[in-house]
């Protein structure tokens, strides 16, 4: 597992970043990284099932109603970042 997450690390899918801490830890934790990949996860792959039933509509409905506050959360990385 350890090989994979350095993998995804390099490839700036996921991030690893070791929590603020007094005391020094070696846990570290990882949060995904790559919007792309977070929006597959958000609605496409929970979504799947509904679309093999024929059921699109309530994807693109959840991903209409849950839009706004997604895209914040995606978008406000980059921006922090760019400051």
């Amino acid at each position: 597992m350890k090989r994979s997450l350095e993998l995804l690390t390099t490839r700036r899918m996921v991030a690893a970043e070791l929590p603020l801490s007094t005391k020094p830890s070696r846990e570290t934790r990882y949060r995904i990284d790559d919007p792309y990949l977070r929006f597959w996860l958000s609605f496409i792959g929970p979504g799947i099932p509904a679309v093999e039933r024929g059921r699109g509509d309530r994807v693109l409905d959840t991903i209409r109603m849950s839009w706004t506050s997604w895209r914040g959360r995606a978008i406000e990385p980059v921006i922090r970042e760019a400051l």
